[in-house]
């Protein structure tokens, strides 16, 4: 688990700070074209990194099986919340 937990890190961690603060940088150094170039490339080798991990998790059941009466409660009370919020305001 520790290691899908590290690759979605890199993979949300890359996204940032190739967005924000590391995007001007970067852009202008490689121009335009480039920096999408390096961009798609790193978004691509992480989330491979992050499937790979994925793939090597031994399987569970799903969260959804668990006997719990207070995960149905709380699945009914965010249905619940979620079909009364009203977005018309």
């Amino acid at each position: 688990m520790s290691l899908l937990i590290t690759t979605c890190v890199l993979f949300v961690g890359s996204h940032l700070l190739l967005s924000h603060p590391l995007r001007d940088p970067l852009a202008g150094r490689l121009g335009p074209r480039g920096f999408q170039i390096v961009y798609s490339v790193v978004a691509f080798a992480t989330l491979a990194m992050v499937v790979q991990a994925w793939r090597g998790m031994p399987p569970e059941p799903p969260l959804w099986a668990v006997d719990d009466p207070l995960w149905a409660l709380a699945s009914l009370l965010v249905l619940v919340a979620s079909t009364s919020c009203s977005w018309d305001r």
